[in-house]
This record gives C-alpha cells, structure tokens and sequence, in this order.
C-alpha cells in the first residue's frame, strides 16, 4: 500500500493535470479533431519471453505507461500517465486536430520523472534526476512523429529499451560476517533527451544499489546482484563492496574501463568477498538480453 500511495502522490506532483490513459485536453485549439489510438505493441527487448504477444509484454516488464505530446515546433501540448492497475493499460487515446506533432512514450517499471511543461521538446529530458525517483528500473522509450489527417489514426508503438544492465556473480562462499553488499556504477547519468542521448551526467555522481544477504544467501556461492542504469558515453567502473552488521566495509573490489550498451546486459563474475586472493574479473555480454558483456573480476 505505502508504494501505491508513493506512486500516486509522485504522479500528481510530475503530471497534475493528467488522468490516467486519457490525456488532459488542450483548449488551445477548437478545430475538428479526429480519435487518435496508440497501442504498445512490443518491447523491443531481445529474445524469449521478451518477444511475447503486445497483449501481456507490458504488464510483464513495465507497470508505468507516459504519453506526451508536443507541436511540430516543439511546443508542449499535454502529458498523461497509467498505471499498471488502468483498464487499458498500455493503450493511449487521444483526440488532435490535423497536423504534424511529437510524441514520446514510456513504458517503465516504476515511476520516471519528466520535465515539466515549461521546456519545449528540444530541451525536454527524462530519468531519475530528482530526488524522489534515485535509481533507474528497466524502461522502454520512443520519439516519433505524428501526423493527423482527416480520419482516425490507429497505430501502435514498438517502444525500445533505454537502460543497460549489469548482473555481478559472486563466485565465492558467502562469509557470516556479509550482511551486505553493494555495486556502484561510476558515471551515473541521471536523465536522457527524448530522442534516448544522454543528457545530465552529474559530477562526482554514481548510481548506488544495496543488498541485503539472508541467513539463506550465507555459504553459498554463485549470489547473483542486478540492477538497471543509463548507460554513458564512454567506458565506466564498478566497484563491489561487502559489509558487516555495523556497515563497516569488509571488502571492496573495483572492474574499470567497462563498456556498457543499452539493451545489453554486462555479467560481471569473480570473487569478491574477505579472504579471497586478488584475481580477475571476467566480463560477459548476455546475448539473449539483446547481447551481452561479460566480465571477469
């Protein structure tokens, strides 16, 4: 419940004047419009399950929908947003007079934030660059072109993964004394343009992902840590730190000059916790992701 409520409020801060799947009317214009249907069809996501029927792909890999709409001359016109509890989630209609627009489409699991309504197209981002949503989820994009005749358009919308992805295999026995471990993946870019480059870079910045170890994790090997980001320009770093009870750091580890790539998936595998001997990491790219890295540490 206390996440429904989060999600709820966080979208009545991004996109008040939004109804979920049926866009705030722009009053602007009084000429004829006609019914615009945009339905997602596919994620574009690499293999397997990824490429399941439209029907129940966006409910498998997204629980939160956005549409906006903006001018030719990338003027905003309106925002709305789902969630994955709405009827026809995944199913965006729409009422435009003829004309030329730009559209962009999300689908996410969990929320994302948008520039507000002041910034034209051009200078519009998305991402987690506010400090209520603080890491990235797997999310799907697209920026496109609309055009309204004199009849119904009825279209659907192939979105494609905006984020990259790491998984790192711990390869040794989880010690009692972990009770955590942490990846930090160094630069983080925190927000992308419409069009999916990279947009803000904070200086000093990471993204930071914490897990907690289980009585069931200890003495075990082959723990498995993942989690989504925007990937940079360039290469970037990971560091692995294990911690105790305290939060006192017993071991750390850093891989540097990775390369990350959207829809791919890096595996980073070695071992990482006390009393290992220092070795390599090996890094993978997992080809049913879209492709993978992989990486040795």
């Amino acid at each position: 419940m206390k996440n429904i409520l989060t999600a709820l409020l966080l979208s009545l801060i991004l996109w008040g004047c939004g109804k979920s799947g049926q866009p705030d009317e722009d009053k602007t214009d009084t000429g004829k419009k006609q019914k615009v249907t945009l339905t997602i069809a596919d994620l574009v996501a690499g293999t397997g399950d990824f490429n399941a029927a439209s029907a129940d792909t966006a409910k498998k890999l997204a629980n939160f929908v956005i549409y906006r709409l903006y001018k030719a001359d990338g003027t905003y016109v309106k925002t709305t947003s789902q969630f994955y509890w709405s009827n026809n989630f995944g199913l965006i209609t729409d009422s435009l007079s003829a004309g030329t627009y730009k559209v962009f489409m999300s689908a996410s699991m969990g929320n994302l934030v948008l520039s507000d309504s002041t910034k034209n197209y051009s200078q519009a981002e998305f991402g987690v660059f506010s400090g209520l949503v603080t890491t990235w989820k797997d999310t799907f994009s697209k920026a496109f072109t609309l055009t309204v005749g004199k009849s119904d358009v009825n279209q659907t919308v192939k979105l494609e993964r905006a984020v990259a992805a790491f998984e790192v295999v711990i390869e040794d026995i989880v010690p009692p004394e972990v009770t955590s471990l942490q990846v930090t993946v160094t630069p983080a870019v925190k927000s992308l343009t419409l069009d999916g480059a990279v947009k803000y870079v904070p200086e000093n910045g990471n993204h930071y992902y914490s897990y907690r170890i289980d009585a069931a994790d200890r003495y075990t090997r082959g723990k498995k840590l993942t989690g989504f980001f925007a990937p940079g320009n360039g290469p970037a770093q990971v560091t692995i730190t294990a911690s105790n009870a305290n939060g006192n750091q017993v071991a750390s580890n850093v891989i540097k000059n990775i390369t990350f790539e959207k829809n791919k998936k890096t595996i980073i595998t070695g071992a990482a916790l006390p009393g290992t001997p220092a070795q390599e990491f090996k890094v993978v790219v997992d080809p049913s992701w879209g492709g993978n890295n992989n990486v040795k540490f």
